[in-house]
């Protein structure tokens, strides 16, 4: 039963998520059920080859297309046009800027081409993320709250005001310059 439904969900789940994944990690990749001992799992298969092991992806790579898997099934269970909405607390700090960048785009094609909505927190630094995702979204499709505000900041925080100052901006002139 379970591969007979893995089968419907081909025509939907399965090239939804290759294409979100594909936004992030710039590869076809392909995902299957296998079956062993009983039991069924999904594997993952980059440039033909199966990731069965942790190892054989980076940390980062593995929370990302996680994340893309999630979007994709919630693609998949929601309504057209009236989509559900994802809370995501991302550990960006651990890509480097042009994954940053491609995470940003993978948030955007969720929202604005599947209309489904996202909740996220992201750390404020150089972000890459943040400033694609405004870029794509607009600000008529994308908030940006600044939450140093609801707090008392550190010294540290304080010092380093003008940096944060910098940041706001740029992701400003982003959501102000969809494109």
């Amino acid at each position: 039963r379970i591969e007979a439904s893995y089968k419907k969900a081909e025509t939907v789940f399965v090239p939804t998520f290759k294409k979100l994944a594909k936004s992030f990690i710039g590869l076809d990749l392909n995902i299957q059920p296998k079956r062993s001992n009983k039991r069924i799992k999904l594997v993952l298969e980059l440039q033909g080859t199966a990731r069965t092991e942790s190892f054989q992806l980076s940390e980062s790579q593995r929370f990302f297309l996680d994340i893309a898997l999630r979007m994709a099934l919630a693609i998949f269970l929601s309504e057209k046009k009236n989509g559900v909405t994802m809370l995501v607390d991302t550990p960006e700090g651990s890509l480097d800027i042009a994954y940053e960048s491609r995470v940003g785009n993978m948030f955007a094609e969720y929202t604005s081409v599947y209309y489904q909505n996202l909740f996220m927190t992201a750390n404020i630094n150089a972000s890459q993320l943040l400033l694609s995702l405004a870029e794509k979204c607009g600000k008529d499709k994308m908030k940006f709250r600044r939450m140093l505000e609801w707090t008392d900041p550190s010294e540290i925080q304080k010092e380093g005001e003008h940096l944060f100052k910098k940041v706001y901006a740029n992701i400003d002139t982003a959501l102000n310059t969809k494109r």
